[in-house]
């Protein structure tokens, strides 16, 4: 009888740490997706200076994360105002980056 149970419980035990290591894949926040979107932004353009406002649009659908920016762009002593739509996956691929001129109204 204690044979059994203790392959029962090695049965179980087993299960439950494959079940875990298949689903270790790190999963973004909201704040670290956009986040990821800034400084996907950055790189993008280096000799710009990004001033990013405080309110963001931000949908979680289908396993992605999209986000509507404002900002301010400096490039050579100029500023301008511009909107960047980024869509981020669950797993932190950028799927789009779109910058556009003007402001996204919230």
């Amino acid at each position: 009888m204690k044979k059994l149970y203790l392959i029962v419980f090695i049965a179980v035990f087993s299960l439950s740490a494959h079940a875990e290591a298949g689903g270790s894949v790190k999963q973004l926040t909201s704040g670290e997706s956009l986040e990821h979107c800034k400084n996907a932004l950055r790189s993008k353009n280096a000799a710009k200076q990004y001033t990013f406002k405080r309110k963001v649009a931000t949908r979680f659908k289908g396993g992605q994360f999209t986000h509507w920016i404002n900002s301010t762009i400096a490039e050579a002593g100029k500023k301008a105002t511009g909107k960047v739509k980024c869509i981020v996956s669950r797993e932190g691929e950028l799927v789009l980056l779109d910058e556009q001129p003007g402001r996204w109204t919230m």
